[in-house]
């Protein structure tokens, strides 16, 4: 899945862990699928517990559901089933009107999980009201822990759960730790040093590993420590409870909680706690899974962007290599004619690399900004100097309107004139013979600020090329160009806090609009024309 199809699917699946009924938890998944999956038949049943035929809980065909009996009609052998599981206890059963083969089976069973872990905690709630054993605290506990099915931040996921556990038992001290091929790795502890989170142990194993590798919560009561951290050698553990974070049946982590206000936790709490191990196990997933999509996507990039420096590169060198051989051609033959030839070519060329490494330089990390009060004006007139001859050298006109009113910019003006050149180079090569070409400094209407526009009278921009031409890499210069000019201008003007707007409109030319921020206390630029 991409990352937008992935975050889409995170969110549909936040919504089945709000839900407060069975009918809101009954449309929460089947937007869920129907994001995964499309708008295909689907069913959930539960054991009914009095004979061999169970029961629907829910049905419906994508978004569209209903509760109560079935209506859509026996299930065919084609229909995917997806176990529902809670613990090691089997809830029930999902049926999806799809084949293995059109959706993975592991977003199908991650889908599961989530819908398990949903159904769980209705029961919870139904239960806690029917038989007055949850408070209102531990509702909002439980509740508030399933919100961060939304999060791909993991850190707070974690943080986030170990301390709702530890308020849900009365609690002062506790850890959570995540479990993988090479161990535990501490993400998050209240109260204790790290080295007291693996000195309690089971036949000289610490007792979180006997926990994970087994996938069920232990209780320890007066459990001894061995090698505890200086400072600790009287602390006393009266309870020690070691929870696994499950997710599909795999261990992520494990969360302890020592001294609970109960000496022995009672079975209400302790079902609500392995609730919020397991949401917050699945939100490690979700968390996981964004990250291993984001990484996929920018390798894609990095390709993408790798090909493409290529072939630019690739047509530097082959004006620098023809250059070369004007230039041996000239000193073997005595011709300086040629010699002379050579040299704009391969100046021309080192120029282009130079250009392009800046651009990448400047793209890929951050502006080091060197911000003093800058005369716009002056700035305007000597990229007008600069471009005007080139605009000549093509029948074209290029006039630089000043304005003595306008206040001084706070701004890198290296970084600005990079800016401004890049711009004036784009709208010069925009128009043929005869066209125009205008620099024009104006103080913005709506406060303190300045704003520089270059504009010409080319053939403009199609609407579908408004939006792209601003992304790294994408040029409409074919071979000459490389993609990079207007998305480091951007950036360049976006790290000033300024904006880089476009207007144009086909057959009558483009305007790009640089505005910044003025000095604290605004101020006038000289005077130039």
């Amino acid at each position: 899945m991409t990352v937008a199809t992935t975050n889409r699917w995170v969110e549909c699946l936040a919504g089945v862990h709000e839900a407060l009924d069975r009918e809101e938890l009954a449309f929460a998944f089947g937007r869920a699928l129907e994001a995964l999956a499309g708008g295909v038949p689907w069913r959930i049943e539960l054991p009914d517990g009095t004979d061999s035929s169970p029961r629907t809980y829910a049905e419906g065909i994508g978004s569209v559901a209903r509760l109560g009996a079935a209506t859509l009609g026996a299930h065919r052998s084609d229909w995917t089933a997806v176990p529902l599981h809670f613990r090691d206890d089997r809830i029930g059963v999902l049926l999806v009107a799809v084949s293995k083969d059109e959706v993975e089976s592991a977003s199908l069973e991650l889908l599961g999980d989530h819908l398990a872990g949903a159904m769980i905690k209705l029961q919870l709630w139904t239960e806690a009201d029917r038989e007055a054993r949850q408070s209102r605290l531990d509702r909002e506990i439980v509740g508030d822990v399933h919100t961060l099915v939304g999060s791909f931040d993991m850190d707070y996921v974690l943080a986030r759960s170990l301390e709702q556990v530890l308020k849900l038992l009365g609690s002062e001290v506790g850890s959570v730790m995540l479990w993988g091929a090479r161990g535990f790795t501490t993400k998050y502890i209240i109260g204790l040093p790290e080295e007291l989170t693996r000195a309690v142990r089971l036949e000289g194993r610490p007792a979180a590993e006997r926990v994970a590798e087994a996938g069920v919560p232990l209780i320890l009561e007066d459990p001894e420590l061995e090698d505890p951290p200086e400072g600790y050698d009287s602390f006393h553990l009266r309870t020690l409870l070691v929870m696994p974070l499950l997710s599909g049946g795999r261990v992520v982590g494990v969360l302890q909680a020592a001294n609970p206000v109960d000496a022995r936790p009672g079975s209400h709490n302790l079902r609500a706690a392995e609730e919020i191990g397991h949401i917050a196990a699945i939100a490690v997933e979700n968390a996981l899974l964004h990250r291993e999509a984001v990484k996929k996507e920018r390798m894609a990039t990095i390709g993408q962007v790798m090909a493409g420096l290529s072939h630019d590169i690739k047509n530097m060198l082959q004006a620098v290599r023809s250059g070369y051989g004007l230039l041996r051609m000239g000193t073997d033959n005595g011709d300086m004619e040629g010699v002379r030839s050579a040299v704009p070519l391969i100046g021309s060329a080192v120029d282009r690399i130079s250009g392009l490494v800046l651009d990448m330089l400047d793209y890929s990390k951050g502006s080091r900004l060197r911000r003093e009060e800058t005369d716009m004006n002056a700035l305007a007139v000597e990229i007008g100097q600069t471009m005007g001859p080139v605009a000549e050298a093509k029948g074209a006109l290029l006039e630089t309107i000043t304005d003595d009113g306008a206040p001084p910019a706070w701004a890198d003006q290296t970084g600005i004139f990079r800016c401004l050149s890049n711009l004036a180079t784009n709208a010069v090569e925009a128009v043929d013979e005869g066209g125009r070409v205008e620099i024009r400094v104006g103080r913005l209407p709506e406060g303190d600020g300045v704003e520089v526009s270059v504009g010409d009278d080319g053939p403009g921009i199609p609407e579908e090329e408004r939006e792209r031409i601003f992304d790294a890499l994408y040029t409409t210069k074919g071979s000459k160009g490389t993609g990079l000019g207007l998305a480091v201008t951007r950036k360049i003007v976006e790290d000033h806090g300024g904006s880089l707007a476009l207007e144009s409109e086909p057959g009558r030319g483009a305007r790009f609009i640089i505005r910044l921020p003025a000095p604290a206390g605004g101020g006038k630029g000289g005077d130039r024309s």
